[in-house]
Formats: structure tokens, sequence, C-alpha cells
């Protein structure tokens, strides 16, 4: 073909395959990180220039810098190395990020945000990279009003062809939308593949690497950017919990050696049909550890029932502080007066303030030994369910009200916590 030797993977072979196939005008591949899709681009740009001589081809990019720093300099690598595949004057032209190869056929770089020198173009490939970059809604304009008049081929000739190459990154991306047509029968010209990195599609990747990558990186991240993965996770607040490094079977597998400090308790709820949310956080030196909750949806609180479920808690775990929600200060005095040997405060809900914190609590980075400050029982299912489901209301940082209740309760007695100032008096008693 071009004279450079390629050496493509089972999973490449099976997109050039099926790109090349008559009936076949679209393909859509979402990839793993390091599973060689560049290299794969790299592949189709030199078959296909080299297979169709004089034929155009176009790699089309979300944004002018994308298309400057990822590809282009490949070229320039390989004219220096091969020299002979290239035109002889003009080969490499910079300021139109084209290349010319010495058959005639040539490939340029192209930037969505200039889609006009895009239109008018005769191609025999189109490539568009980097598809899950594209904003919301631009994914099917950039098909049907950019990409296939560019395809459609003159009289007697075969159309061009388009590969959509990307990663994941959620399901209402356009790129997700995409790859649903290699799937749909009512596109029978799109074909899809989603390539995770694993060993068996990339046999160039030390299983040592994949392994190593696997241990340390963040559970979710790892699915989204290594198995492909399109779940979800824009809007989500706490996004850095994980369960497999938040949740444990005990409250030893979280704290180790560390001394008990004091156990706090918060509280969200209303005298009327209203949740009541419980949070039972137990404090180690530094860490912090939900070990209970109470969550009742819809219920008429009253008061002798919320002073008959405060008082279990707080003696069944010694607990020295309850955080009341903020509007039901009212009630504070009642509660201090019924509940003996506990300070009941109004939480501090600096909304956006607390969620920082409690993000601050969960950070951890396995690379560098750093462990999170806060652990959930795994018998907290209510919570592990708020945790992964607390989110924003769309374009805003206003925490929607689902799944916010033990949510609220957990950052009224972890932020709240923070605030609090040590006293100790003469007599040896400590406050705060």
């Amino acid at each position: 073909m071009s004279g450079i030797n390629f050496k493509l993977n089972p999973w490449q072979k099976e997109v050039v395959k099926k790109i090349t196939e008559k009936q076949i005008q679209f393909v859509s591949v979402v990839a793993g990180r390091r599973a060689g899709k560049t290299y794969l681009l790299k592949y189709l740009i030199y078959y296909y220039a080299f297979k169709f001589p004089k034929s155009k081809i176009a790699v089309i990019y979300p944004s002018y810098k994308q298309s400057k720093e990822v590809l282009f300099n490949e070229f320039i690598d390989d004219q220096r190395e091969f020299p002979q595949l290239f035109a002889k004057q003009g080969s490499i032209y910079k300021p139109t990020l084209k290349v010319t190869f010495a058959n005639g056929s040539s490939v340029q770089v192209f930037s969505l945000e200039y889609p006009k020198s895009i239109r008018g173009l005769k191609l025999k490939l189109a490539i568009v990279d980097e598809t899950q970059e594209l904003k919301p809604g631009q994914g099917t304009s950039v098909i049907s009003d950019i990409v296939l008049p560019t395809l459609t081929p003159l009289v007697g000739e075969e159309p061009g062809k388009c590969l959509l190459f990307g990663t994941s990154k959620g399901r209402s991306n356009d790129f997700y939308g995409l790859l649903q047509r290699g799937k749909n029968p009512e596109y029978p010209d799109w074909y899809s593949f989603v390539i995770p990195t694993t060993t068996r599609n990339c046999p160039h990747l030390d299983p040592t690497f994949l392994n190593n990558i696997h241990k340390t990186m963040e559970g979710r991240s790892y699915m989204r950017e290594y198995m492909c993965s399109f779940e979800s996770y824009e809007g989500i607040i706490y996004s850095g919990f994980s369960r497999d490094v938040h949740l444990v079977p005990s409250v030893i597998n979280a704290v180790g050696e560390r001394k008990f400090t004091k156990t706090i308790i918060g509280l969200d709820f209303g005298f009327s049909p209203h949740p009541m949310a419980i949070s039972v956080i137990m404090k180690y030196e530094d860490k912090y550890v939900i070990v209970d909750e109470l969550k009742k949806l819809n219920m008429t609180v009253t008061e002798d029932s919320l002073i008959s479920v405060l008082r279990h808690y707080v003696e069944h775990y010694h607990a020295t502080h309850i955080m009341v929600s903020p509007e039901e200060n009212a009630n504070i005095k009642t509660l201090q007066n019924a509940i003996k040997n506990v300070h009941v405060i109004k939480a501090k809900n600096a909304v956006a303030d607390g969620i920082t914190h409690v993000r601050s609590l969960l950070h951890y980075n396995k690379k560098k030994d750093i462990d999170p400050k806060l652990y959930i029982l795994d018998s907290c299912t209510e919570t592990i369910k708020e945790f992964e489901g607390y989110t924003y209301k769309d374009g805003t940082e206003t925490p929607l009200k689902i799944l916010d209740d033990l949510m609220d309760a957990s950052r009224y007695a972890l932020f709240t916590d923070s605030k609090l100032i040590q006293t100790t008096t003469k007599a040896g008693r400590t406050y705060y």
C-alpha cells in the first residue's frame, strides 16, 4: 500500500473490513484509552490515499486546537522517515493543515469552528475525531449538513465513506446517539464498534500495565475511559464517590488504630407530612464513618416520635451532638430539653460550601497514597443510593430535591462539625 509496515490488532482489522464494504458508508467507533484509535486513523488515511490516487481525505475535529496538536505532527514525523511518500514540493502546508502525497492524494485537517472550509469538498474519506466533544445537538447537523454532502459522488463513482471516532462521555452526548444508529435497522448504511481496552483487544499493551490502571484508577473513571461505559456522571454532585473506595464492612476497616473521638447526628425533618432523615456519623481523629441511617418519606413526624427516635440513636451510639436542619430552629430548644447529655445545635446550611467540604472528605488519590476521610458502612444502602444519585438541576449548581434527604442530613453533621470550636474550662469540662 503506502510502504509503511502497519501491524493492526484484530479489532482494527474488523473496522477496516467493515468500512470497505460497499453497503456501509458510516462507521462509529468508541474506543478506550490506549486501544489504538490514533494508529488506526493513520492507517485508514494512508490506505485510502494510496488505494485511490488523487483522492481527498478530511479529518475533522470539534476545535482548531485539537486538529493542530493531535494529528498534524504525525505527518511531519512520517515525512522525515518516509520522504518518498510525499509530494516533492509543498507536501506539508501548515497554514491550512494540508498534506499532499506523491500520488496526488491529499489529507487536510479541519475544525468545526470553521464549517465553511469543509463545505463544497468532494471526499473519498471523512474522519470525525473526538466526536464526544461535539456540542449538544451538533452531531446530527454535522453529519447531514456538513459531512454527507462532501461524500456525494460524481456520476459513476462510489460515495465516500465516513468514520466517527470518540470516547464515552455519557448517554446525553450526541456521539452516543450516533453510535446507536449502527444498531438500528433504520440505518442500514451505519455500523458501530465498541472497543474497551482489554488484553484481548489490545495485545500490544502489557497486561501488567492494564492491571495497574484498573487497581489505581477511580472505578467509574476507569469504566468510562478504558471500558467504554456510557453511564453518565454529568451533574452528579459527588462524582468522586466510589463503592470500591468508600464502602467498608466495618468501622475498623476504615479507621484502623485511630482513637474514637465522638459521634454526631445529622437531622433533616419537619413536623408535618415531610421526609425525615437521620445520619449517624462516628469520628475517629481525622476520619468519619457513616454508620447508621434512618429515612422515612411522607410521614407525619410528631414531637414525641422524633424525641423517641433521637434518644435511641444518642444512647446507642453515645452521640455528643445533633445538628438539626436550620429550618427547624424553633424546635431546637424543645429537643435540647428533652434529650439529655447531648448538644442540639442549628446546622450550618451554606449548601455550596457544605458540598465542597464533603467532597474534600471523599477525595482520594491512590497513586499519591491519599486516603479519603469519609467512609460509609455498606449496610447504609439508602445513603449509598443518594451519594450516587444526588444531582444538580440542569445547567445550575442548585441540587435537585430528589435523593437529597440523607445528603442534607449528613452534610449538616459533617460541615457543622468542621465549624465547631472546642473550649475547655478550668474544671476540665469540654464544650463545643
